[in-house]
């Protein structure tokens, strides 16, 4: 898994979360306004399941390692020339 990837995830983990955290607060729109206190609320109920869905991420996958033989490139390479693939020659 290469570095790009694993941010991907954790994003979507973070977001699936403030969704969550959005339609609770549709759910009880008196606790959850544009008031001072209300935009408190939301941010509190939107960053704490952020903040697990964060770490259970990183508990399910870790931060890869600084690994600069994975990268797609390389992968190609170690793969080797595709199964009937013409071979070049070199005159």
């Amino acid at each position: 898994m290469n570095f790009r990837t694993w941010l991907h995830g954790l994003g979507a983990a973070a977001i699936g979360a403030a969704a969550t955290a959005g339609s609770a607060a549709l759910a009880v729109p008196s606790a959850f306004n544009l008031t001072r206190a209300g935009i408190g609320n939301f941010l509190k109920l939107l960053g704490i399941p952020a903040l697990v869905a964060v770490f259970a991420y990183l508990k399910q996958s870790p931060l890869p390692a600084d690994d600069p033989a994975d990268t797609e490139t390389d992968a190609v390479t170690k793969a080797g020339p595709r199964k009937g693939a013409a071979k070049e020659k070199n005159v």
